[in-house]
């Protein structure tokens, strides 16, 4: 089964829009963020140095903002240190991708 990454989640009733292919200005090794304030997750494809990221690294990236997402909803704002985060996110994605599910931009 194969599941592209939508254009909008949901995450206890607040929508969040997914910026694809979002390149951040800001700083250069960025690849992901959720923006709560804004109900925006931004999603980089490219590494920092203009190289495409791939698939299972975007895959990861989404799966490590959509638990911050509802970290910050329904743990009260007590922000999860981002190493159990990317943990989260790398164990759910091997669950996934076991279970013949693939995640692709």
């Amino acid at each position: 089964m194969k599941i592209k990454i939508p254009e909008t989640i949901k995450v206890g009733g607040h929508v969040y829009h997914i910026l694809k292919d979002y390149k951040f200005q800001e700083r250069y090794d960025i690849t992901g963020q959720c923006d709560y304030q804004q109900g925006i997750i931004r999603i980089n494809y490219q590494d920092g140095g203009s190289i495409m990221r791939t698939n299972a690294a975007i895959a990861v990236t989404f799966i490590h903002e959509i638990i911050h997402a509802i970290d910050y909803i329904y743990n009260s704002g007590k922000e999860l240190d981002d190493g159990v985060t990317e943990a989260l996110a790398q164990g759910l994605y091997q669950v996934l991708i076991d279970a013949g599910v693939e995640i692709e931009p």
